[in-house]
């Protein structure tokens, strides 16, 4: 079973002649208007899948030999080493180890591991290939480690384990949202309630709470939040799946370093830890921030290196001035910037490795702004890991420069019309970069959503845009739109581009997020 990427909803006609189809019922206006029968609309469930077995198996009897088919199904040749990519862009801003020399899928496997399924119910294998298809990470630095770890853990895992159960529960919600099925949506919260049920259950074991299996499904049950998330107070939940996810990172100790799955697992789910620690100034837990120096279980992932070392550490001093500030412990204006610029000296050195290791094009639009892209450019990136860390850097330094214009309104007003006054030209300074670090973010997506207007260029596969518009959620909604130092126009085409990640990802939180920004903006 293959996914066949993003379906378009229209009827045949518009889908043949490639406009875009306003999907009334029973006929559609511009079939109306054509004066031509509306042919209707296909369902989609029936053709988003396709059953691709008979062409693996020839593709594998070529490579293999049918003596390989026979004695296991599962075992497919070793991915090639991944090369580093060269590429010089034309404008530079910037528990035990698994096995990994095979590499293995859920559609490609031994009879002997897996379960026998039920033929009246495909649909499980539906919402795992819809999961790995638009949720899994498939770019470079550990993505090919994850996914071969993953695929086969999922494979070779009994019907109703940890894994098997987050990867189809939040393969359904997103099928559900997608495709606005009711009755997969009510399967989707029947399969969350069991695996979490699953998952709190393991954090009880003192074995199994320290699994890879573990933290992998607080990831996905994290995940499922966020696809459902069509309310503020379902923070709660989403909050404490990433609380219990710190705890399991204490009890996991420095061995979880040893592997590349572990550092992977770590930076994957600090990396929501931040963001809640942003949202709530909430203090990094010390179970994190012991490790911020560990080194990489593998040397050759330099990637990994500069984030721990770089922004995890940046973050982490911000996060601390903003608690700091927050709960009353520096009051003092000049005290808060010279703490702020203090932190902003790592800035400097981060974006020198930033340039030089992670390079991306700058493309010019000659037709201008449009809702995919808000200037008359955007940026095109190697891999989207690298788009993130970029976004990453972007918004840790605008927050910390929000922090300086924050204390703007509290600067004594006699002030304010000196213009060679050391803090009056900072918050000038500031205000100026945030605008900067706005639009470099807004520039990105494009990119994250596979969205290039005018230009032919190489774009992230369809089936990754799910997982791009994820990683846009926070910079959009927590950097450009909750700015008060950008114009309204650019709040708004965020805005649109949230609604657009809901409306086309069925991502709920997007929708939220939108909804809410569009409230403020009209108030």
């Amino acid at each position: 079973m293959v996914y066949s990427g993003v379906l378009s909803k229209g009827c045949e006609r518009c889908r043949r002649r490639k406009t875009k189809c306003d999907q009334r019922k029973p006929g559609c206006s511009q079939c109306e208007r054509a004066k031509t029968p509306c042919p209707g609309y296909r369902d989609l469930l029936n053709v988003m899948f396709r059953d691709d077995t008979a062409a693996v198996i020839r593709r594998v009897e070529a490579e293999h030999g049918e003596q390989i088919l026979s004695r296991n199904f599962g075992a497919q040749r070793p991915l090639p080493p991944s090369s580093s990519s060269n590429q010089t862009s034309r404008t530079v801003a910037g528990s035990h180890s698994p096995d990994f020399n095979q590499t293995y899928h859920p559609w490609l496997i031994s009879p002997s591991t897996q379960p026998a399924r039920s033929l009246s119910s495909p649909i499980q294998d539906q919402a795992a290939s819809f999961f790995f298809a638009n949720y899994v990470l498939s770019d470079p630095p550990f993505s090919h480690t994850y996914l071969r770890w993953l695929s086969r853990l999922y494979s070779q895992e009994p019907s109703g384990g940890i894994v098997r159960s987050v990867v189809e529960s939040v393969g359904l919600a997103g099928m559900a949202n997608v495709y606005d099925a009711s009755d997969l949506k009510i399967e989707a919260k029947r399969q969350y309630g069991y695996a979490l049920a699953r998952t709190n259950k393991a954090l009880k074991d003192p074995i199994e709470v320290k699994a890879d299996s573990t933290i992998v499904a607080i990831l996905a049950l994290g995940l499922f939040e966020v696809i459902n998330f069509e309310d503020w107070k379902h923070y709660h939940p989403w909050k404490s799946h990433i609380e219990g996810g710190a705890a399991v990172l204490q009890l996991r100790g420095p061995e979880q370093f040893e592997r590349e799955l572990g550092s992977f697992l770590f930076v994957q789910l600090r990396v929501q830890l931040y963001n809640g620690c942003f949202q709530t100034n909430t203090p990094v837990p010390h179970s994190i921030r012991k490790w911020l120096k560990q080194p990489p279980a593998t040397q050759n992932h330099d990637e990994v290196r500069y984030e721990q070392d770089g922004l995890a550490t940046i973050a982490a001093k911000i996060i601390d001035l903003r608690v700091a500030i927050a709960h009353g412990h520096v009051k003092d204006i000049t005290a808060i910037v010279s703490k702020a610029l203090e932190i902003d000296k790592d800035f400097d050195k981060l974006i020198a490795l930033f340039s030089s290791q992670y390079t991306y094009d700058t493309v010019t639009v000659a037709s201008g702004p449009s809702n995919e892209c808000f200037d008359s450019y955007y940026h095109v990136y190697n891999y989207l890991w690298v788009a993130q860390t970029w976004n990453s850097y972007r918004i840790i330094h605008l927050l910390l420069h929000e922090i300086i214009l924050n204390q703007w309104e509290g600067y004594s007003s006699q002030y304010l019309s000196d213009k060679q006054d050391p803090l009056i030209v900072q918050f000038n300074h500031s205000r100026s970069l945030t605008i900067q670090r706005c639009s470099e973010i807004c520039a990105s997506v494009p990119y994250f959503l596979g969205c290039f207007p005018g230009q032919r260029v190489s774009s992230p596969k369809l089936t990754q845009r799910s997982l791009g518009g994820l990683m846009l959620l926070y910079p959009l909604f927590g950097g450009v739109c909750r700015s008060k130092y950008v114009d309204e126009r650019m709040r708004r085409w965020a805005a649109g581009r949230l609604k657009y990640i809901d409306s086309s990802m069925g991502i709920r939180q997007a929708g939220l997020m939108a909804a809410t920004l569009t409230k403020e903006i009209s108030i």
